[in-house]
C-alpha cells in the first residue's frame, strides 16, 4: 500500500534546478484533491501531472535562472592547466583581493605585514576564494591557489617528541597518522553536506522560495513560555556544561562593526552582515525603539571540494580544559609561572584567583575600576560569574597538583611537574564528565548505546586512530546549546548551610567579577549546587534571550535564542527533519504527524511561524522534541550528543583511560583517578566548603545527602612518586 511519504521519492527530480516551491504545490494538491491519503491512483495522477510540468518547465530554468549552481565534483574542480586558464584565475583571484577586501576592514594587520593569526589568513583566501567560485560556478583546485595561501592550507603537521608524551597546547599531534585532526584551527566537521541556497554560502531558504521566519521572531514566539518545571539537575551542572562547551567549541569571530549591519545603505553594511530585523511589537526592544540588531557571519575557511563554506573551530576539540590551559603555544607559555609547574594566578584577600587582565577592551566591563577581569585560556571566561568561579576552580587544582607532586617529587623541575598536574587535572576533568555529568543527559541505556559508559573493571581498548574527534558543525552550532535553556534569572548566594542569602539578576554578572574579588567564591558554588535548572525544553530566560552582555549602563543586550538559531543558518545547518533521517528516526510528512514527537500546542505554534515543516530550523526543532525516558533531550539531540562525545572519547590518543602511550597514567594511577569525583574537586578547591552533596550537579535528597568532606575519597598523589 502506497503512503504518501513514498513522493519522497520523486523529490530528487521535482526540486532540480530550485523547484522546491513546485514540488510542494504538487504535493499540496494531490494531498488536497485526494479523499484518502492512501490512494494510488490520485497521487500517481498528480505526480505525472507534475513530472510532465517540470519536463516543459526544464528548458526556461535552463535559461532564466540566475542561481549559481556550483560543482562540487573533486573531479571537476578548476585546474588551471593552460596558460590561458591560469591567466583567468589570477584575473578572478586579483579583481576579487582588491575589491573584496579593503571593503571588509576586519582584517587588521599588524605593523609588520603579517596577520593576527593563521586563522585570519585563512578567511582571508576563502573570502577571495568563493568569489572566484561565484564566477567559474565550480570548485577550484587547492594547488593552483597563489602560494602565500596554498603554503598555509596544505602545510603538514611535524610532530615532535614532546607532542607524543603530553599533549600539545593546540591539539596537534594528538593523533599521529592525522596529525592535524582536533587541532585549534580545524574545520567543524559534517555529518551532512552545508545546505547553502546557492551551495557556496548564501544562507538556506524556505522550500518554498522566499526568507526563512526572522528569528527574533521565532525567539519570541516559541522561546518566551515557560512550559515545565524545573528539574532536579542544578545550576553547577548548567554552568559544568558551558565550561565543557568552551573547551571544545569556539567559532571564529569575524571583526568589524556589528552596528553597520543595521544602516539603511547597504553599501555601508559590513559585507558579513546577517542582521537580526526586530519586530514593531517586540516586548523588550520595541519600547526601546529598537528594530535591529548586528550580527556578522562567521569567517570562512576553506572545505575539502573547495565548495561549500566551512567554519573553523578556534578550540582545541579534546576534552582537554584548553579553555583553561590556553589553545595554543603562545597562550599556554603566557598562563605559566615557569616556576614549579604553576599556572599564573593572583592573591586577593587570602583567596586564590584567576590572574588579572591587563587590557581586556571589550571583553570586559567590570563596575568597578579596581576590578580587573580575568585571564584565562578562553577570552569568554569573564562571559558570567558562575563560569569565572569554574574557571577559577580547576585553575586552582591544578596548582594544589603541582604544590603537592613537588614536595613528593622534589627532583622534579619545572615542566614535568607542569605537564605531570596538567595530565592529571584533564583526567579529573574527563572522567567527571563522563562519570556524573553525561549520564545525566543520557540516562544509563543510552550511555550503553553510544560506548560512554566508564566500565573501571574492563580494560579501555576504545582508542582508534581512524576515529576523527572534530567537532561537528551541527553538534557545535545547535546541538550542545541545549545548556542554555536551563539557564534561570537568578543567580542565587548561599551560606554554609545551603540556605539562600540573596539573588542576582544574571545580567547583573556578565564581565562583572566584583563577587569574586570580595571572597563570594563559595558563596557563588554553594548557590550553583543549591539552584534547580530549568527544564530543557524551548523556554529560554530572556536573562540570554534578551539580556546577553547587557552593560551596567544599558537597558537591553542581545538574544543568544536568536543568534543561534541565525548562527545555524549562517553555518548552513540543514532543517530539523534532515537530522531525524539522518539518525534514523521516523520522518513525519505534515504538521499534524509532528505531533507524534513534539507537544501538540507546540506544533500549532510552529505552524504559525513556519510555512512547511521541512523549513523548521535544527534548534526550534531539536529542544521541542519529548524528551526519551531516563534522558534530559529528545532522540535527535540524544543522537547527536551521542555521536560526538563517543568520537571524542575514541579519537582521544591522550584519553586517560588509554594506557597504550609513552606518557599514559599506569594501572594503579588510573584506579585513583576513578576515585575522584566533582565534590571532592569542590572540597579541595574552595575557600572554606566543609560539606557538599554527593553528587552535585544533582539537587540535594535522600538519595543524594550531604556529605562532609572528609567522607569524600581524595586522591593519593604517592602513586605518582618517582622511584
Amino acid at each position: 500500500m502506497m503512503e504518501v511519504e513514498n513522493l519522497a521519492e520523486y523529490r530528487s527530480l521535482l526540486r532540480e534546478r530550485n523547484n522546491a516551491p513546485l514540488y510542494h504545490r504538487i504535493k499540496h494538491a494531490c494531498l488536497r484533491h485526494s479523499t484518502e491519503r492512501r490512494i494510488i491512483a490520485a497521487v500517481l495522477v498528480c505526480l505525472s501531472i507534475g513530472v510532465t510540468f517540470i519536463a516543459l518547465k526544464k528548458s526556461f530554468l535552463d535559461s532564466s535562472s540566475t542561481e549559481p549552481i556550483l560543482k562540487t565534483d573533486e573531479e571537476m574542480s578548476w585546474h588551471y592547466n593552460t596558460s590561458e586558464e591560469r591567466e583567468v584565475f589570477l584575473r578572478l583571484w586579483n579583481d576579487a583581493n582588491e575589491t573584496l577586501l579593503p571593503t571588509i576592514g576586519f582584517y587588521r594587520e599588524q605593523e609588520n605585514g603579517k596577520y593576527d593569526n593563521r586563522s585570519e589568513f585563512f578567511a582571508h583566501c576563502e573570502l577571495i576564494l568563493e568569489s572566484v567560485k561565484r564566477s567559474l560556478k565550480q570548485c577550484v583546485s587547492l594547488q593552483i591557489l597563489p602560494n602565500n595561501c596554498k603554503k598555509l592550507i596544505l602545510m603538514k603537521m611535524k610532530c615532535t617528541k614532546d607532542g607524543i608524551r603530553y599533549r600539545n597546547w593546540d591539539g596537534s599531534c594528538n593523533n599521529l597518522v592525522h596529525t592535524d585532526w582536533g587541532m585549534n584551527g580545524d574545520s567543524f566537521n559534517r555529518w551532512l553536506k552545508a545546505d547553502y541556497t546557492d551551495d557556496i554560502s548564501m544562507p538556506r531558504q524556505s522550500v518554498f522560495g522566499g526568507e526563512l521566519p526572522p528569528v527574533r521572531y521565532l525567539s519570541n514566539l516559541l522561546f518566551s513560555h515557560r512550559t515545565l518545571p524545573d528539574l532536579n539537575t542544578t545550576m553547577i551542572f548548567a554552568h559544568f556544561g558551558l565550561f565543557l562547551d568552551h573547551d571544545i567549541i569556539q567559532v571564529g569571530q569575524t571583526k568589524g562593526n556589528y552596528s553597520s549591519c543595521c544602516k539603511n545603505n547597504p553599501k555601508l553594511r559590513h559585507p558579513c552582515c546577517m542582521r537580526i530585523d526586530i519586530p514593531e511589537d517586540d516586548p523588550l526592544y520595541g519600547p526601546l525603539n529598537i528594530t535591529c540588531k548586528g550580527f556578522l557571519r562567521s569567517p570562512p575557511y576553506i572545505g575539502t571540494c573547495p565548495g561549500r563554506r566551512e567554519q573553523q573551530n578556534r578550540m582545541t576539540s579534546y576534552i582537554d580544559a584548553s579553555d583553561m590551559y590556553g589553545a595554543s603555544h603562545e597562550d599556554g607559555k603566557k598562563l605559566r609561572i615557569h616556576k614549579k609547574g604553576l599556572m599564573r594566578h593572583s592573591t586577593v584577600h587570602d583567596t586564590t584567583l584567576l590572574p588579572p587582565v591587563k587590557d581586556s577592551g571589550s571583553a570586559c566591563f567590570a563596575r568597578h575600576a579596581n576590578y580587573s577581569c580575568f585571564l584565562s585560556g578562553d577570552i569568554r571566561v569573564n562571559l558570567l560569574m558562575p563560569l569565572m568561579t569554574i574557571h577559577t576552580m580547576w585553575l586552582r587544582e591544578h596548582n594544589r597538583l603541582a604544590s603537592e607532586l613537588s614536595q613528593i617529587n622534589p627532583n622534579w623541575d619545572d615542566e614535568t611537574l607542569y605537564q605531570e598536574s596538567r595530565k592529571i587535572t584533564i583526567a579529573e576533568y574527563q572522567h567527571i564528565t563522563y562519570k556524573e555529568f553525561l549520564p545525566i543527559i543520557f540516562g544509563s541505556q543510552k550511555m550503553k548505546e553510544y560506548g560512554l559508559l566508564i566500565e573501571e573493571d574492563k580494560p579501555y581498548n576504545g582508542y582508534d586512530v581512524n576515529t576523527d574527534a572534530g567537532i561537528h558543525n551541527a553538534f557545535g552550532t545547535a546541538a550542545f546549546r541545549f545548556g542554555h535553556t536551563l539557564v534561570q534569572s537568578m543567580l542565587q548566594l548561599r551560606d554554609e548551610d545551603y540556605n539562600v542569602k540573596t539573588e542576582i539578576p544574571l545580567h547583573h554578572t556578565y564581565m562583572n567579577p566584583t563577587l569574586l574579588y570580595n571572597r563570594g567564591f563559595d558563596d557563588v558554588v554553594r548557590g550553583m549546587i543549591g539552584q534547580k535548572t530549568q527544564d530543557p525544553d524551548h523556554y529560554t530566560t530572556e536573562e540570554i534571550r534578551g539580556r546577553l552582555l547587557q552593560r551596567f549602563n544599558m537597558n537591553n543586550g542581545y538574544d543568544l535564542t536568536a543568534m543561534s538559531i541565525l548562527r545555524g543558518r549562517d553555518h548552513g545547518i540543514p532543517p530539523y527533519l534532515k537530522w531525524r533521517e539522518f539518525c534514523k528516526l521516523p520522518v513525519p510528512n505534515s504538521w499534524e504527524e509532528m505531533k507524534k514527537i513534539l507537544k501538540e500546542d507546540y506544533v500549532e505554534t510552529l505552524q504559525q511561524a513556519y510555512r512547511s515543516i521541512e523549513d523548521i530550523d535544527l534548534i526550534p526543532g531539536g529542544v521541542g522534541e519529548r524528551h526519551l525516558k531516563g534522558s534530559l533531550l529528545g532522540p535527535t539531540y540524544i543522537c547527536l550528543i551521542g555521536k560526538q562525545f563517543s568520537n571524542l572519547r575514541k579519537g582521544d590518543r591522550f584519553w586517560y583511560e588509554n594506557l597504550k602511550h609513552p606518557g599514559a597514567l599506569t594501572k594503579d594511577q588510573l584506579k585513583e583517578i576513578y576515585r575522584i569525583s566533582h565534590a571532592r574537586i569542590i572540597c579541595d578547591n574552595s575557600d572554606d566548603i566543609q560539606k557538599v552533596p554527593k553528587n552535585p550537579f544533582v539537587t540535594i535528597s535522600e538519595e543524594n545527602p550531604i556529605l562532609d568532606c572528609d567522607e569524600i575519597p581524595s586522591l593519593d598523589l604517592n602513586l605518582w612518586r618517582e622511584m
